[in-house]
């Protein structure tokens, strides 16, 4: 590996690092060079995200930037002056991970430039599904031992339920700096709960029932991967069923503060991590 090579899958370590504790903590476990590869896919990620989420630029600045990440995804060689492209195109080549499923990952973040509340669960799925759950798909050739549609559809699975995951601990976060609700339409008219109560961050007996019924979502998932788990290779295995345990337990810690995702932040602590890390290595 060159020096300048090595130099960018050091600034990926330190933008994960940075930017996501249960992620680091996760495939910082990991043996160096696949570690190195979810760092440079995690940094791309990052970098597409914060364009979407840049309250200084505007909605045109922030789709010439996404088509500017489009043609970088066709033509990387070109483009290697900007930090984490190298890694990226080294991990492409070395998984021959399909740039397509990368594509997909501006498509999500073009939803959220041009965002509208998902009218019913379908709509709520494909969205989770272009933001996160097609990133099983990009990992899965440095996760897996094979490529079974089950296990790729395990992998999808795992993404969508991170994603639920983050849109259960964030919506008070997303309401007031984004005036975003990722909330379906259908299921806050099926629990009878509102956008005002949501401005109000209204925590009753129906936020509730909505809260959990859309967590339960994310729970099956979670544990349709877990018993998939025997397709993960055995050098990543505890370090992905880490992350994936890690971010299941973000919802508990959300009903530890009483549901009260407008004013708290759920997360996991080192304490519950240790935990959950002594359970998997027995």
């Amino acid at each position: 590996m060159s020096k300048e090579l090595k130099a960018d899958f050091d600034y990926c370590r330190k933008v994960i690092k940075t930017n996501s504790t249960n992620f680091y903590r996760a495939f910082s476990k990991m043996d160096t060079e696949k570690a190195n590869a979810v760092f440079a896919i995690y940094t791309f990620c990052r970098k597409i995200d914060d364009i979407t989420d840049d309250a200084e630029l505007t909605i045109a600045e922030k789709k010439a930037r996404l088509l500017m990440w489009e043609n970088i995804l066709k033509n990387r060689a070109a483009y290697t002056e900007i930090a984490g492209v190298q890694a990226l195109d080294a991990t492409i080549s070395a998984y021959r991970i399909d740039v397509d499923l990368l594509q997909e990952q501006i498509v999500g973040q073009r939803m959220d430039l041009d965002f509208e509340q998902p009218s019913d669960m379908e709509r709520f799925l494909e969205y989770c599904y272009f933001v996160a759950g097609n990133l099983g798909l990009i990992l899965l050739p440095i996760i897996s031992v094979q490529d079974q549609q089950v296990w790729r559809k395990a992998c999808v699975e795992l993404g969508i339920a991170m994603q639920i995951t983050n849109i259960l601990r964030d919506i008070g976060e997303d309401y007031q700096q984004y005036k975003r609700i990722y909330l379906p339409k259908s299921i806050m008219t099926r629990f009878g709960y509102s956008e005002a109560e949501i401005a109000a961050q209204e925590i009753n007996g129906n936020f509730v029932a909505l809260w959990e019924h859309l967590a339960e979502e994310a729970d099956q998932r979670y544990a349709f991967f877990e018993r998939e788990r025997h397709n993960l290779e055995q050098t990543v295995e505890v370090s992905v069923l880490f992350a994936a345990r890690s971010y299941n337990e973000i919802l508990n810690s959300v009903r530890n503060n009483d549901y009260d995702c407008f004013t708290k932040r759920g997360y996991v602590s080192k304490l519950k991590a240790r935990e959950i890390y002594r359970q998997l290595i027995g």
